[in-house]
C-alpha cells in the first residue's frame, strides 16, 4: 500500500486481457463509411431500408420495381450486409479456415458468405427468368433481400454494443427472436 498526503491507494495488478482485435474495429469503420456513402447516394431509400420492419408498404411499393444488384446503391447495400452478417458469424464462432491470424479467418469468412449471396442472388434471377415468373416473383425476392438488408443495418448498432460493452455472448444470440 502507498499512503500519500493521508489518502491510502491499494496497488493491486488488474488483469487485462489484450485480444488481437483493432482489425475488428476497422472493419466496424468501414461498415459506417458505406453506411455514408450510402446516405449520400439515395438518403430516402436508406431511411426506408432501416424502418422496413415498421412500414411493410415500403415493400409492397417497391415491388414494381425491378431490385437490380448492380446498381450502386445495392451492391453497396449487399457489400454492407455480407460484412455485417460475416461480423455476426465470427462473432459466435472462431471458423479456422487458416492457421493464421484472425483477420485472414475473417477474410476467408467474408469472401465465402459474399459468394454465396451473390451466387444465391444471381441462382434466383436466373430461375425468375428461365421460367418466366420474374414479374410474380419479383416482390418476394424484394421482400427477400429487402428484410436481409433491414435486418443487418439493426444488426450493426447490437453488433458494436456486444463487442465493446458486453461480454457475455447470449445478448447476442437471442437478439434475433426478440427485434
Amino acid at each position: 500500500m502507498l499512503i500519500t498526503n493521508a489518502i491510502i491507494i491499494d496497488l493491486q495488478a488488474i488483469e487485462r486481457t489484450n485480444y488481437d482485435d483493432s482489425w475488428f474495429t476497422l472493419v466496424i469503420l468501414f461498415t459506417v463509411v458505406l453506411l455514408a456513402v450510402l446516405k449520400l447516394i439515395k438518403a430516402e431509400e436508406l431511411k426506408n431500408y432501416t424502418l422496413a420492419f415498421f412500414t411493410p408498404a415500403f415493400f409492397q411499393k417497391k415491388a414494381e420495381e425491378y431490385i437490380a444488384l448492380f446498381t450502386p446503391f445495392h451492391f453497396i447495400l449487399f457489400t454492407f450486409s455480407s460484412i455485417v452478417l460475416a461480423l455476426v458469424l465470427y462473432s459466435f464462432f472462431e471458423f479456422p479456415l487458416y492457421s493464421g491470424s484472425a483477420f485472414l479467418n475473417y477474410l476467408g469468412l467474408l469472401a465465402l458468405l459474399f459468394l454465396y449471396l451473390f451466387l444465391r442472388y444471381l441462382l434466383d434471377i436466373f430461375l425468375a427468368y428461365t421460367l418466366g415468373i420474374r414479374k410474380r416473383i419479383n416482390y418476394f425476392l424484394f421482400v427477400k433481400y429487402g428484410y436481409l438488408f433491414s435486418i443487418c443495418l439493426w444488426t450493426l448498432p447490437v453488433l458494436i454494443l456486444y463487442k465493446y460493452s458486453f461480454t457475455n455472448t447470449t445478448f447476442l444470440k437471442y437478439y434475433p427472436l426478440f427485434p
